[in-house]
């Protein structure tokens, strides 16, 4: 399933190093699996995500993780996925 989001997360994500692949929602190799999301706090990630790769919008917080990526962000929200 194809994912749209708004140009404005697009152009906000100018971090994104794997190519926005959850916008074609291949999200096998996305580095997270979201639970919830905190407005001004990103989206935390489960608690058995395992990061596969690197992204530069994940934090980390001792043994948590959240994520900042405007676009996986406006997709969590908008598709609750």
């Amino acid at each position: 399933m194809k994912y749209e989001v708004s140009k404005k997360a697009i152009q906000e994500a100018k971090k994104c190093t794997n190519n926005f692949e959850c916008l074609e929602g291949r999200f096998e190799n996305c580095p997270c699996v979201l639970e919830r999301y905190l407005e001004g706090n990103g989206v935390f990630l489960h608690e058995n995500s395992k990061l596969k790769r690197h992204c530069e919008y994940i934090l980390s917080y001792g043994y948590s993780f959240s994520c900042h990526c405007p676009v996986r962000i406006e997709i969590f929200k908008k598709y609750k996925v």
